[in-house]
């Protein structure tokens, strides 16, 4: 999607970003195995390479998260999964 951006003149010093997710939803799992934080941690780093700021962050817990982007008002709206896990 970067490339993609750039093809179109877009500048990586004006994009913001929007990170949500990584929640260990599985319940009595040896953090050894989660692979949430570690996602996190990937795409914050990659972010941080590319030099696009992080605007809002929403990461971790044992929650998940059910994501709605409103495009037309370039919103994202977060709430958290209530059901069982």
């Amino acid at each position: 999607m970067l490339e993609e951006l750039q093809r179109r003149w877009v500048d990586k010093s004006e994009l913001v970003c929007t990170v949500v997710g990584g929640a260990n939803v599985i319940r009595n799992l040896d953090a050894r195995w989660s692979v949430a934080d570690r996602n996190v941690a990937m795409a914050i780093n990659i972010l941080r390479r590319e030099g696009i700021k992080i605007h809002y962050r929403d990461t971790g817990g044992a929650r998940g998260r059910v994501i709605e982007h409103i495009g037309d008002l370039n919103r994202t709206r977060v709430r958290y999964h209530d059901g069982p896990t």
